[in-house]
C-alpha cells in the first residue's frame, strides 16, 4: 500500500512539474514574424527510449536529485538517467556506474526501489548492487507527457506528440516560432 502511494504522489508531481504550455510566461511577447534563431526538437519512438539499462560510469552534466542508499549515492541527470556513486569514502567518491532512462526528470526512492520517470511511464527499480538493476515494474502511460521544453531561454518550435517523443534539441533557424521560453 505505501508503494502505491509513493507511486501515485511522484505521478502528481511530476505532473505539476514538467507541465509546458506553447509559452512558459507569455505576458508582454512579440513573437517574430519571420526567421529567428531558435530550438527545435529532435523526435524518437516510444519504443526506442523505453529500455533501461546500466552503462559505465560517465560524468555529471546536469546533476538533480540524489538519493542516499548506505554507501553509495544515487544521482539523477536530467533525461538521461541515473549516476550510482560509491562514497564510501568521501574525500575520494567513486563514479561506478550510470543507469540509463531515457526522458528520467525526476526519481523518488523508498528502501531498495527506485521510482523515475521513463517518459510517460512510471518505473520502479529494485537496487541491489550498483552494476546490476531489477525493473520491478513499469506503470505504462501513468505520467502525461506533454513534451519537454528546452531548458534555455529563448524561441523554439512548438512539440508535436504526432512526431513522437524529445529526445534532444537543435539549434536551428525558425521561421515565426510561436512558443518561447524566459
Amino acid at each position: 500500500m505505501h508503494n502505491k502511494i509513493i507511486l501515485y504522489f511522484f505521478a502528481l508531481s511530476f505532473l505539476v512539474l514538467s507541465s509546458c504550455g506553447p509559452c512558459d510566461d507569455c505576458d508582454g511577447i512579440n513573437f517574430p514574424k519571420g526567421e529567428v534563431e531558435g530550438l527545435k526538437p529532435i523526435y524518437g519512438s516510444l519504443e526506442q527510449v523505453k529500455a533501461i539499462h546500466i552503462e559505465s560510469a560517465r560524468d555529471l552534466e546536469n546533476p538533480g536529485k540524489i538519493y542516499v542508499k548506505g554507501q553509495y549515492l544515487y544521482i539523477n541527470e536530467r533525461s538521461k538517467g541515473i549516476h550510482i556513486i560509491d562514497n564510501s569514502n568521501p574525500t575520494a567518491p567513486i563514479n561506478v556506474s550510470f543507469i540509463n532512462i531515457p526522458g528520467n526528470i525526476d526519481m523518488a526512492a523508498k528502501g531498495n526501489i527506485i521510482y523515475v520517470d521513463n517518459y510517460k511511464d512510471l518505473v520502479a527499480i529494485e537496487l541491489i548492487n550498483p552494476q546490476t538493476i531489477n525493473i520491478v515494474k513499469r506503470l505504462e502511460n501513468a505520467i502525461p507527457y506533454n513534451g519537454e521544453a528546452p531548458s534555455e531561454g529563448g524561441y523554439f518550435e512548438c512539440v508535436d506528440q504526432s512526431k513522437g517523443v524529445v529526445i534532444g534539441w537543435e539549434r536551428v533557424t525558425l521561421v515565426s516560432p510561436k512558443c518561447y521560453r524566459q
